[in-house]
């Protein structure tokens, strides 16, 4: 599946913060990451406040597209406040955490997609609705081509 993105908004929230919000989808890989990088430095140019990425559609992400979010986050953002990466398939989330990039993000996870990553009766987990082997409390999930 090939990579896909956009920004599909900018909010003024309660508190009279800009949210922006990307939707990516699609694997995210060397391919990809000059095109994204160029397409989020827009986000630049706006005085953003708070930094929402949609990452339920991502089926495969490398190390070096996750710093491309977190570079173009601390680049935008206000010093000291983390972006959010919104539902993350479980095999992105363990890439973020064995790359030590999860502490630079705040994860948020709806009720819905966590019940697709949600321990089946077999011990296997749900993914998208397939089946991913658990490997010693680590998702493994299998790169589309």
């Amino acid at each position: 599946m090939l990579a896909e993105w956009r920004i599909i908004r900018f909010t003024d929230g309660a508190e009279h913060t800009t949210t922006a919000t990307v939707r990516l989808s699609g694997e995210l890989d060397l391919a990809a990451r000059h095109m994204l990088r160029e397409h989020l430095a827009q986000l630049a140019e706006k005085q953003i406040e708070r930094l929402v990425v949609d990452l339920a559609g991502v089926s495969y992400m490398d190390c070096g597209t996750a710093e491309i979010l977190l570079d173009v986050a601390r680049s935008t953002l206000p010093p000291g406040v983390k972006p959010v990466f919104r539902n993350p398939q479980p095999v992105v989330r363990r890439l973020l955490e064995i790359s030590n990039l999860i502490g630079e993000c705040t994860i948020e996870v709806s009720h819905r997609s966590a019940l697709k990553a949600a321990p089946s009766r077999s011990g296997r987990r749900l993914l998208n609705g397939e089946a991913v082997h658990d490997h010693a409390a680590g998702l493994l999930g299998q790169r589309q081509v």
